[in-house]
């Protein structure tokens, strides 16, 4: 199982909003079969693992990360379809499916079907790995991790307004590494017009071919039109989420013209200007993004952070001082009784800088 459990690893960034699933199968104390969800809409793991082998199947013991799909809804086969007719003496399973549409009918049809089932080898381990498909499918919530770079002295807006670099080239490295794992790269409009971002994933990484989708909140009025995100090769994955209310005819013919490069935008309905964090969430959700990764400006970060609206933070600190700028968190917090404490901290050095890590906070 641990085995299969890294095998799932391999599809991290590739399967969303699928689960990462991986498959080993043993006959005589040997491996004759390995397989995992390489791509969303691609061959399921046991699948793979099925066509791996090589030997005759009979009496062979199916090891697999998450429990096989049931339901038909979705791009391929039922995976217990694929399993009843081969010869399995024994089938073990991780972790339940917590999708409705699967928890524990899987297991029941397998067992129906005369397989000696075993469940909670590794559960909880394949649960941790696949958080962001547990929420998504639980919640229809997008798994939300914030990243973020600062100074020593808490900054990451220098009173000039840039932002341009705090961190070195290794943690730059480090952020294109979580961008690959997320559906989606979300930053507020100013964070668009200060920075230029082109929020693309580089050093090799976007040779597996994964664009995630560049998000901007904030409304479209007053933007110009040459920013990177509108104008290079994956201006199609650009989307614009705002305040539903009615144009000028300037404003429209801009986004008429943003739309004709393949920018997508999204009106959201409701009371006042800016956005809930519920309201963008629910909007990503509806475009099938299952994890997000909120690289800023402080306002939309401040945003999260007070709502409580992720699941992880990512904090960079870079060894560098500049006095008056902009924290991430801008709301005031009088007593330091009320501070946010972060929920069992890690932290690791890359370079001369400090990357520390929570899951939530306290």
């Amino acid at each position: 199982m641990q085995e299969a459990l890294e095998l799932a690893r391999k599809g991290e960034g590739m399967v969303s909003p699928n689960p990462m699933v991986g498959a080993v199968i043993v006959k005589n104390n040997e491996v004759i079969g390995r397989g995992h969800h390489q791509k969303y809409g691609h061959a399921h793991a046991e699948v793979n693992a099925i066509n791996d082998a090589k030997v005759d199947l009979t009496d062979s013991t199916l090891y697999v990360t998450l429990e096989p799909c049931c339901h038909t809804n979705k791009q391929t086969p039922p995976c217990t379809k694929a399993i009843e007719n081969i010869p399995f003496k024994r089938i073990v399973i991780a972790a339940l499916d917590p999708n409705p549409s699967v928890s524990g009918k899987g297991v029941l049809y397998l067992r129906n079907q005369g397989f000696e089932v075993e469940v909670g080898v590794l559960g909880e381990e394949s649960e941790k790995m696949n958080a962001s498909f547990q929420k998504f499918i639980t919640e229809k919530k997008p798994f939300v991790h914030i990243k973020l770079a600062q100074t020593l002295d808490g900054k990451m807006v220098t009173d000039g307004g840039t932002s341009k670099w705090i961190t070195d080239e290794s943690a730059r490295k480090k952020v294109h590494e979580l961008r690959f794992k997320y559906d989606a790269v979300v930053v507020g409009k100013e964070t668009l017009i200060n920075d230029n971002p082109s929020l693309t994933i580089r050093y090799d990484l976007e040779e597996k071919g994964k664009v995630p989708w560049r998000v901007i909140i904030g409304d479209p009025s007053g933007l110009e039109t040459h920013y990177q995100l509108f104008n290079d090769d994956y201006s199609n994955k650009t989307l614009m989420i705002y305040r539903d209310r009615n144009f000028s005819v300037t404003e429209f013919s801009k986004i008429k013209l943003l739309e004709e490069r393949g920018v997508k935008f999204i009106a959201v309905k409701g009371e006042g200007n800016w956005l809930t964090t519920e309201e963008i969430l629910d909007a990503l959700a509806e475009k099938n993004i299952a994890s997000i990764l909120v690289e800023g400006g402080p306002t939309l970060l401040t945003q999260f952070i007070a709502d409580k609206k992720y699941d992880k933070i990512s904090i960079f600190m870079a060894p560098k001082i500049v006095g008056n700028g902009r924290s991430f968190f801008e709301n005031s917090t009088l007593e330091m009784k009320d501070a946010l404490v972060l929920n069992n901290p890690t932290y690791e050095m890359i370079n001369n800088q400090i990357l520390i890590e929570s899951n939530g906070v306290c």
